[in-house]
């Protein structure tokens, strides 16, 4: 849940405050961004009824090719011929593998700013963009899913297409973030292309009246007196502008505006020919438009499942063989037959009749070679046996085997960053665009490495920073991590690259500049002065304040003594006397601290401040020599 900044802490808010404050110092006074403009007229119910036919009419080749994926995916294609059937599963280990391997390791984002003293503002886009990832993954989990990566992988591989539909939320509660995303299946989904993108897209499925009602509230009068288990059929339009609605051809939603200034779906596809039409074919290059993962191997498998299931066959034969029975036709009663189960005993007239088993099964040896081409086929087409973890070699060849493998998956491992991209731009320009408040978010906190609120981006924030985002998916296995890092710290002591790219590129930090704040940290963990000085007392300020207490006391005690010692006359004939050598320090006024314990001892008067129930922003009343410490809000223990 994402907590809004009005019921957060006071240390929150100035945050917030400081951030927009900065943001409205780079914005130019007085300029405002045109508001956007539809580029169509409102269409027609009878203009759109003839857009859905066309556009479905455009892409029914491609959707009679994802049918037929789908019917090997599910290994429900039967090969021809009589005996036994034979069906390998390759296509559904093969999805199943490699949106796996997609899906594995989140990605990075970076959020890129115009000017490099709005890093701190991009580091806040970031953070909210991962957060708004996990509460998609949330919401579509809870809906019955898979995981949101993994199932967007799964479109890629097995239909060859990621269709996502994103849209703002007017009505989200303030606790939550106003831009809801759909995945859908691109069988269902018509894009229009244009030179520049999408012009139009057609939504056509199916949905259960439950479902249509959750998400369209307005189609309750439409759908009165109706199970909510009962499947209907939907067909929505979207273009930069417009959107339209019916469910069982009755219309719910006329033509209405949603003022985006886009066409609210992020459309992109994997494999495949990127041929278009031709003076000989017009048609049929829709067909080889974003393909599945199994494509190439598809004429491969099914002869491979042919010559399997004749394999089986011939097995079968030879358990249960066919039989030729010579008998004496001149004899009045019929010929019994034999059985060849084990152990079976059978009579036979002598010299008059006979059983021959019928040798009909070719030699297996025969089929080996055509076994092995198509089995190399597949291997080739498919995903290697290095990425199921079947190699030969040193961890050096393992490691070259393993990333010629991952070529095959590296157009999609392309399509998914891009996909990520185009889905935070539109998620930032909503917000921006149509959002009147900022938009609380969680992020991990440092030091105990919790999810913590307080933190919030704006639509002034956006604006500022901008919406470009770059998305990586790092490719390290889990063995070259250890090597990754050798290689990382010798680069470093070399100086040949710095500690934040090291922890960038090769350790894959998401965030290397809190990394670094951590490490600093830990090094003050390690100052045997700061430990004894700061951590001591407020560990015991923290558990115990009854131990903190004595010790404070003792401490002050201490430091009486020893500026009394120094503060004391000297008497004649004792050192520091009349005798004393030239050039001695000067005695330290009483009252007065040195100066390399100011700043300890305004920690241990901050520290008393919080036990005794006070903000630790102020020193007690009449403790001399001690100022207000900057920051004292923000250490752990003193808020």
């Amino acid at each position: 849940m994402v907590f809004p900044p009005q019921e957060e802490s006071t240390r929150g808010l100035w945050r917030i405050a400081e951030g927009m404050a900065e943001v409205q110092d780079l914005l130019e006074p007085g300029v405002e961004a045109a508001p956007k403009q539809p580029k169509r007229r409102r269409p027609s119910r009878e203009q759109i009824a003839n857009l859905v036919q066309r556009a479905t009419e455009f892409w029914s080749l491609r959707d009679r090719r994802m049918d037929e994926d789908l019917s090997l995916y599910r290994m429900a294609e039967v090969p021809d011929g009589e005996g036994e059937v034979v069906i390998r599963n390759i296509p559904w280990v093969m999805v199943e593998k490699a949106a796996s391997i997609l899906s594995k390791q989140p990605p990075s984002i970076d959020a890129v700013p115009p000017e490099n003293r709005l890093k701190e503002a991009a580091q806040a886009i970031e953070d909210f963009l991962r957060y708004a990832w996990e509460v998609w993954d949330r919401r579509w989990m809870q809906a019955l899913h898979g995981p949101l990566l993994r199932d967007i992988a799964h479109f890629l591989c097995l239909r060859g297409w990621v269709t996502i539909r994103i849209s703002y939320n007017a009505d989200a509660p303030p606790s939550e973030i106003p831009v809801d995303l759909h995945v859908c299946d691109p069988r269902q989904v018509y894009p229009q292309l244009g030179s520049s993108g999408l012009r139009y897209v057609v939504h056509r499925y199916w949905a259960t009246v439950g479902e249509i009602l959750d998400e369209w509230p307005e189609a309750e009068k439409r759908l009165s007196g109706r199970d909510e288990d009962e499947v209907v059929e939907v067909v929505a339009y979207y273009d930069d502008w417009w959107h339209y609605l019916e469910v069982d051809g009755i219309e719910v939603k006329p033509p209405t505006e949603h003022g985006y200034g886009f066409v609210p779906w992020v459309v992109a596809t994997g494999l495949g020919a990127p041929v278009r039409a031709t003076t000989h074919d017009q048609t049929h290059w829709t067909q080889e438009v974003g393909v599945s993962v199994f494509h190439g191997i598809k004429r491969a498998y099914r002869q491979l499942n042919r010559l399997v299931s004749q394999l089986a066959t011939e097995v079968a034969r030879v358990a249960n063989p066919p039989t030729v029975y010579y008998y004496d036709p001149a004899r009045p009663d019929n010929p019994q037959p034999i059985r060849l189960s084990a152990g079976a005993t059978n009579f036979l007239y002598f010299d008059r009749e006979r059983v021959e088993v019928l040798q009909v099964t070719p030699n297996p040896a025969n089929a080996a070679p055509v076994m092995q081409a198509l089995l190399d086929d597949v291997e080739k087409g498919g995903l290697p046996g290095v990425l199921w973890g079947v190699g030969q070699g040193s961890g050096f060849a393992l490691t070259l085997q393993t990333d010629a493998a991952m070529d095959t998956l590296h157009p999609l491992t392309r399509v998914l960053e891009q996909v990520i991209e185009q889905v935070n731009q539109r998620a930032l320009e909503l917000i921006r665009d149509l959002h009147d408040g900022p938009v609380g978010y969680l992020v991990r906190d440092p030091l105990t490495g919790r999810m913590v609120s307080g933190q919030a981006i704006t639509p002034d924030l956006i604006a500022a920073v901008g919406t470009r985002t770059v998305v990586r998916f790092r490719k390290v296995a889990p063995r070259d991590r250890v090597q990754m890092a050798q290689l990382a710290a010798l680069l470093t002591d070399k100086k040949l690259i710095s500690l934040e790219t090291a922890r960038d590129e090769f350790l894959g930090i998401e965030n290397p500049q809190r990394e670094n704040e951590r490490v600093l940290a830990d090094l003050a963990y390690l100052d045997p002065e700061v430990t004894r000085e700061v951590l001591v007392p407020w560990a015991l300020a923290r558990t115990d304040p009854v131990l903190y207490e004595l010790w404070r006391q003792a401490k002050l005690r201490k430091e009486q003594q020893d500026g009394q010692k120094r503060v004391e006359p000297p008497q004649p004939g004792q050192p520091g006397g009349a005798g004393a050598p030239q050039g001695a320090p000067p005695a330290v006024p009483p009252q007065v601290l040195p100066p390399q314990l100011a700043t300890l001892m305004n920690l241990l008067q901050h520290s008393q401040a919080s036990v005794s129930g006070g903000q630790g922003e102020e020193a007690p009343p009449g403790v001399p020599g001690v100022e207000p410490l900057p920051g004292a809000g923000e250490i752990p223990g003193l808020v």
